[in-house]
């Protein structure tokens, strides 16, 4: 079956963007019981679980073959480039349908247009891959259904200390298929077989350019004669059309392959049609077009991105059949849980260092740190630096509170020590205070407009004074008697100044329509004629000799026009239209900048050095409670390292327990009996508003005080509670359940008890005392860390 060519755009995608598509994959990873994705171009895709790897489940589950969704974006690639050359071809400006038409017969460009929009249909999803008649200038679909069923990747574990590695080994479908019809089309080609440039290719070329310039030069020369057509004979213009017949398209060797090749038409689709020698725009340098030879369209900026793909290594990308595309390390657990989970922060080079976990900002508990940056280009390389710092390890409604409380307890100590001072400065700082500022209004303005400015004055143009032949009195002349009548106008003669009486007897004489539409040629033209006819003079003598001699005046520059000048502008016409043409046909010859030849065959080859790699970091931790920062460096090739991510993380140790202070309230009322002694028992009310201090257990989780969001997790925040009065500690009691609101900030809801007495009276006298636990009510408490309500304590002295 013969071979049928496709393409991704790599290559000539790298003038306008360096980038190629790539054989599309679905691998996973299976990380604990999740499938782990590989991306499209096969770079590792981390899923930001902060936990490592399972050391048994890393194992690879993967496809032989292309799912639906790689492709439908092998199509997309491949759609993206047909639309772009069926769109050169439709846009006018590219001149692409134009050099169709002058190269290659009439039904070319229908035939290739028509295998385009067939192929299009296919790869928009509109047409299936069935029957595919022949296509002989594009991909056929059957040819890239058959591609896409082959088998895509190949993946090798090994194990290593802490990791597990994968290299992924990618097989280049799309480059095989690539090489295989450039590899073919090339061998079947009759025109495209030389391998190196030799001078007579550089000889046909040579000739093209030469009459190229030439018909340009013929060109300009013409429009200059049109321009000034009375400087000039015929001679000169025969001897420009005797140049322009010489230097026509010649029919040599390097026409003759750029008409005949199907190579090249083969590959326009691949090139956005535009017509190249090389699609592969790069070659070995035996084959490269020198610069020093002229290239008319070879402007520099198409050197420099020339020269860009040249130094870049585009026949071994593309010849590469397979190659370690990727090594992936992967941190896995060690099988004990000894120690604590490791937090697991993982970066993207190939994502701008993206990460995410990186929403983490704790490690708690004695958790050590693992990094790992994946998909670093094989030219690049990561460091990573670190610092320590030192850490409060309280919330922010903790620090702002007491940042409200420690400087009012300062001024309650001040005030209560030293009344008097207190006094004195608050009277210096309530004195009286300034006036106001007053603004002053500014007199003598009006309209808002300072007296002082005054607007230009209006001034009118100055008229310009413009010469006209209208009537025939370009000038205002005195009244004379010499005068000649044409036609029903009368002219007005000088009978002094010869020159001017010719021109006004030639203007008169012409009709207002020629007039009106030649002014400046027929105003050049009479002056031509009158300087060509300087020995010629008017008879002023009688009348008859006046209009006699002005007669054949006229005459001589009716013949000259008809006989000299508008056969030059025909002839000059004629020679610019034939010229043009010539040109249009020598044009898209050259506008064949890039004319490198092909290198020839092209061995598949393998490229064993990994192109992305994975760096992994484990660094020491300062105590808790401390800040630990890390910040990641990137250094392309020589450049200087330049920092890419950076991260704080606070080393924290969570609270199983912990101790709170507070105000609360009771929400029934209750009475407490006391007796000293013998003495009859009395009974009060017992206090509804109490001090509280008491031990929170969190049940459910453990507390981290500098998780701050408002609400927060649940199983952070609920605690059991148990508590006593700060006021006589031993006789009320609180249990119950806490929420923190904020870490350290606590709502509690709980029941109160308190010890009572009861007495037994005799004779009005205790004859029995006994304590006992009674139950008050329920019971809400706002708590807070105890150094905040002892740093706000003197607000209640």
């Amino acid at each position: 079956m013969k071979p049928s060519v496709s393409r991704t755009g790599f290559l000539f995608r790298c003038i306008s963007k360096t980038r190629w598509v790539i054989i599309f994959l679905l691998s996973t990873l299976v990380r604990n019981g999740t499938a782990q994705d590989l991306t499209s171009d096969l770079a590792f895709k981390p899923a930001g679980a902060k936990k490592l790897y399972d050391s048994a489940g890393g194992n690879l589950v993967r496809d032989t073959t292309y799912t639906e969704q790689e492709k439908k974006q092998l199509k997309k690639r491949l759609l993206e480039r047909v639309d772009e050359t069926l769109f050169n071809l439709e846009d006018d400006s590219t001149g692409l349908a134009n050099d169709y038409s002058y190269i290659w017969p009439p039904g070319f460009l229908k035939d290739f247009t028509h295998e385009l929009k067939e192929l299009r249909k296919y790869l928009a999803g509109e047409a299936r891959a069935e029957a595919c008649p022949l296509f002989r200038y594009v991909p056929s679909p059957c040819s890239i259904e058959e591609r896409l069923q082959q088998p895509v990747v190949t993946i090798k574990k090994k194990p290593g200390n802490g990791y597990i590695e994968f290299d992924v080994i990618k097989k280049d479908l799309l480059n095989a298929f690539l090489l295989e019809r450039y590899n073919f089309s090339l061998q079947n080609d009759n025109y495209l077989w030389k391998k190196e440039i030799d001078i007579s290719y550089l000889k046909e070329w040579r000739v093209i350019e030469q009459r190229y310039e030439n018909l340009r030069q013929i060109y300009r020369e013409a429009r200059a004669i049109k321009n000034d057509i009375f400087s000039y004979n015929r001679d000169v213009i025969d001897s420009l059309r005797q140049k322009a017949a010489a230097n026509h398209l010649p029919e040599n060797g390097i026409v003759q392959k750029i008409r005949f090749s199907r190579f090249i038409r083969q590959w326009l689709w691949y090139t956005g049609g535009v017509i190249n020698i090389n699609p592969l725009l790069v070659t070995s340098k035996p084959g490269r077009y020198p610069y020093s030879e002229k290239n008319s369209f070879f402007t520099p900026e198409k050197q420099y991105l020339q020269d860009s793909l040249n130094k870049m290594p585009v026949l071994d990308r593309f010849r590469q059949s397979a190659h370690i595309y990727n090594r992936i390390q992967l941190p896995v657990t060690s099988g004990t849980k000894k120690s604590p989970a490791p937090l697991f922060m993982e970066y993207d080079a190939l994502q701008s260092y993206k990460s995410k976990s990186a929403d983490d900002v704790y490690l708690v508990n004695g958790q050590p740190l693992k990094i790992a940056v994946y998909n670093i280009p094989a030219n690049t390389t990561v460091t990573a630096q670190y610092k320590e710092g030192k850490l409060v390890y309280e919330s922010s409604a903790i620090s702002r509170l007491n940042s409200v409380t420690e400087p009012l307890s300062v001024v309650t100590n001040l005030g209560f020590a030293q009344k008097s001072a207190f006094a004195r400065v608050t009277a210096m700082l309530n004195a009286t205070t300034l006036d106001r500022i007053q603004t002053r209004e500014v007199k003598g303005t009006q309209n808002g407009v300072s007296p002082l400015y005054k607007a230009p004055e209006n001034k009118q143009p100055l008229l310009g004074n413009y010469k006209t032949y209208d009537q025939f009195t370009p000038y205002s002349l005195p009244y004379c008697n010499y005068r000649v009548t044409i036609g029903d106008q009368v002219i007005p003669l000088t009978g002094s100044d010869l020159e001017e009486d010719k021109r006004r007897i030639l203007w008169g004489a012409l009709r207002d329509s020629t007039r009106d539409t030649a002014i400046v040629f027929l105003d050049k033209a009479i002056e031509v004629f009158i300087k060509r006819n300087r020995g010629y003079f008017l008879d002023y003598t009688t009348d008859a000799s006046l209009v006699r001699t002005a007669d054949k005046l006229r005459e001589g520059f009716v013949n000259y026009l008809k006989q000299e000048l508008v056969p030059n502008f025909i002839d000059v016409d004629t020679l610019l239209a034939q010229t043009k043409a010539r040109i249009d046909r020598i044009t898209p010859f050259v506008r064949i900048y890039n004319r490198s030849l092909p290198q020839g065959n092209l061995a598949a080859t393998t490229d064993t050095a990994c192109q992305h790699y994975t760096q992994l970091f484990d660094p020491e931790l300062p105590e808790a409670p401390g800040l630990f920062k890390y910040a990641l460096l990137e250094q392309r090739g020589k450049a200087a390292p330049k920092e890419v991510t950076r991260k704080e993380l606070k080393v924290i140790k969570t609270l199983k327990m912990d101790f709170s202070v507070g105000l609360g309230m009771n929400f029934c009322p209750y009475t407490i009996s006391r007796s000293d002694g013998t003495a009859l028992p009395v009974t009060e009310n017992g206090n509804q508003v109490q001090f509280v201090a008491g031990l929170h257990w969190y049940f459910l989780g453990r507390l981290n005080k500098l998780n701050d969001r408002f609400l927060g997790k649940p199983e952070e925040r609920f605690s059991l509670y148990a508590g006593l009065s700060i006021q006589n500690a031993l006789d009320n009691y609180y249990a119950g359940l806490s929420y923190d609101v904020w870490p350290g900030i606590r709502l509690i809801a709980a029941l109160h008890y308190y010890r009572n007495q009861s007495f037994r009276i005799v004779n009005n006298k205790v004859a029995e005392m006994a304590y006992g636990i009674e139950f008050a009510g329920p019971f809400l408490s706002v708590n807070v860390e105890p150094v905040t309500l002892g740093k706000a304590i003197g607000l209640f002295k």
